[in-house]
């Protein structure tokens, strides 16, 4: 019933007994073992002379892991070096052919985990596909090829090919790659979809080698697999497309592979003498181990993800660089380069535009904006929530190809404000009197934490850094006989953060602001915030259809006046928007959540 060993991150499930598939079965050093070989004669030219399959007993005299065989190609030196150079050379010859005939050369990089001896994930590191294990690939695919067509390439025309397992891959799907040339396109790359097989795998190939060490690689080779074909066994020889191959099988792999176990009993059936065995039966065989196949993928994609949520449960909060992997209705799906940990940006999250699912071209697209979230898009992000149960990460979008989200822009620039404000208030506390240059920066960074804290929501904060700002701007006035640069703006962030959490008539701020303000000044800005005290704490407007494309006409209207710029104008915009809003009968609400995308500006 399971058809096939089972790979998961910490563990293995042997498809046979562990006593048969580690001990009996293994070729372990200096032990006799019975096997079933392919036996080859060779020319320099890795070119086929003769061949034998038959059963063989085997004492191996060595037993090499691929670091120790490619040790032994890249120096040259070591145990059995003559032999293990000699195989090199002709596996790269029948890497070579393979290439020229079409074959496509997909090869991912493979997520390992370091874990410890309780099984938790200590860190994350990428598999190399080198040439030692190259070279056990191409002689794997050469004894597979050799007995497919041993059993399937008939001598004669009107002779019929007796039943067999076969590993087929079928022809890419025309619609599939139609959509792939058309997605990479986007990164300049170029795909041919139609013409001889060669031509297309050849185009392929090109394409494969161009992407290598961009950072679309992992991107791209993971679409141009989902435009393929998925490789089954059957009964009925297709060919294999990816390996260029009239003939496939799975011959090398019985202790971990069913249908190898099949081939192997077929070889003997057949080699008796003995007749055809019944296609059907043999043909849901094959289905079943396809399926069985499929589902050990599955758990194997489900382990290394469970593995991935596991090693960033300790790092929420932590940010990422990271590329769009997957984009669905549902929510963007973004790959984390750094470990290729993958995690989703749900839809719900994605708050300033209501955006559309463009399936064909991989995108999202905002409905007011037209702002598109595409697969490749380069983004930052942080990690907000893992859930190892479920096997999922949240992401915060913060930044995309650049373009910062302004609220997460706030929170990445805090702890360097504060270590700034440190070094000026050690400045002040040294300083007597005060130096005209240190106050002014002193003040500023004040104001920048004020302003900080104020768009975070952390407004108590954000009005204790406003008074202190306010503080400095007023010693500066009284030594130095200079103001603050957009003090009334300054004042009036205050305020205004200050009526989000407290009820009082800010007297504290008014005479810190009278100071250096002039009272006309200091009476307009109060007005304007205390009058509207009470709406500030409204809840916010709804956001119809009507209610954005209004929003949306002021804010061309006020993109093209260009003097509403800086702190002191604030509160002008906002009471443009009001008294626009009121024109169309919306009721006025807080400034703050009316339009984001203007309050991050």
């Amino acid at each position: 019933k399971r058809a096939t060993s089972v790979y998961l991150v910490d563990r293995t499930i042997p498809m046979l007994p562990e006593r048969l598939s580690n001990q009996l079965c293994s070729l372990r050093p200096h032990e006799d073992k019975c096997c079933f070989s392919v036996l080859f004669k060779m020319d320099a030219a890795a070119n086929v002379k003769e061949y034998q399959i038959v059963h063989t007993l085997i004492n191996s005299d060595r037993r090499f892991t691929y670091e120790e065989a490619q040790t032994v190609i890249e120096t040259g030196e070591g145990e059995m070096k003559e032999e293990i150079l000699m195989l090199n050379e002709l596996a790269k010859k029948l890497r070579e052919n393979r290439f020229v005939n079409g074959a496509i050369a997909f090869e991912r990089t493979e997520v390992r985990f370091e874990i410890d001896d309780k099984g938790k994930p200590l860190s994350v590191y990428f598999k190399e596909s080198k040439e030692a294990n190259k070279l056990i690939e191409e002689f794997m695919l050469l004894a597979n090829r050799t007995v497919a067509e041993h059993i399937g390439k008939v001598k004669l025309k009107k002779e019929t090919a007796k039943t067999f397992v076969y590993r087929v891959h079928d022809l890419p799907d025309p619609e599939k790659l139609s959509n792939l040339s058309q997605f990479i396109s986007r990164f300049g790359y170029k795909l041919k979809t139609t013409g001889k097989q060669t031509e297309v795998s050849s185009s392929i190939n090109r394409l494969l080698d161009q992407v290598q060490g961009k950072r679309e690689q992992n991107l791209i080779e993971t679409i141009a697999i989902r435009s393929m074909s998925k490789a089954i066994y059957s009964t009925e020889n297709l060919g294999h497309y990816g390996l260029a191959f009239d003939f496939y099988t799975h011959f090398t792999s019985p202790i971990r592979r069913y249908p190898d176990m099949m081939v192997h009993r077929l070889l003997d059936e057949y080699a008796t003498g003995g007749r055809s065995v019944d296609a059907v039966a043999y043909e849901d065989l094959c289905k079943h181990c396809s399926d069985r196949e499929q589902l050990a993928a599955n758990a194997e994609r489900a382990s290394i993800k469970y593995k991935q949520v596991e090693f960033m449960s300790d790092k929420v909060g932590q940010i990422y660089d990271g590329v769009i992997s997957g984009i669905q209705e549902w929510g963007i799906y973004v790959e984390l380069e750094e470990n290729k940990c993958e995690g989703m940006i749900p839809m719900r999250d994605l708050d300033d535009d209501y955006y559309t699912f463009d399936e064909k071209n991989y995108c999202l697209v905002g409905r007011r904006t037209h702002n598109v979230y595409r697969l490749g898009d380069e983004v930052v992000v942080r990690v907000k929530k893992t859930n190892l149960e479920k096997k999922q990460m949240d992401f915060e979008l913060i930044e995309k190809n650049g373009d910062y989200n302004a609220y997460e822009l706030t929170y990445l620039a805090v702890p360097y404000l504060k270590e700034t404000e440190e070094i000026v208030e050690a400045q002040l506390a040294s300083e007597s009197p005060y130096d005209k240059v240190t106050l002014l920066d002193s003040a500023t960074i004040m104001r920048y934490l004020a302003e900080a804290y104020d768009r975070l929501g952390r407004f108590a904060v954000s009005v204790r850094y406003y008074k202190r700002a306010i503080e400095l701007a007023a010693t500066l006035y009284t030594m130095y006989g200079e103001e603050m640069q957009d003090s009334s703006g300054m004042i009036y962030n205050a305020l205004k953060a200050r009526n989000y959490y407290v009820d009082d008539d800010c007297e504290d701020i008014r005479e810190q602001a009278l100071v250096f303000i002039p009272k006309d000044i200091v009476d307009d800005v109060f007005d304007t915030v205390m009058n509207r005290r009470r709406n500030l704490k409204h809840d916010p407007v709804e956001m119809t259809e009507e209610y954005l494309a209004v929003i949306d006409e002021v804010d061309e209207k006020i993109e093209k006046n260009r003097e509403y710029r800086g702190f002191g104008s604030c509160h002008h915009v906002w009471s443009l928007k009001t008294d626009y809003l009121a024109e169309k009968g919306i009721t006025w609400h807080s400034p703050d959540v009316l339009n984001p995308r203007v309050r991050f500006d």
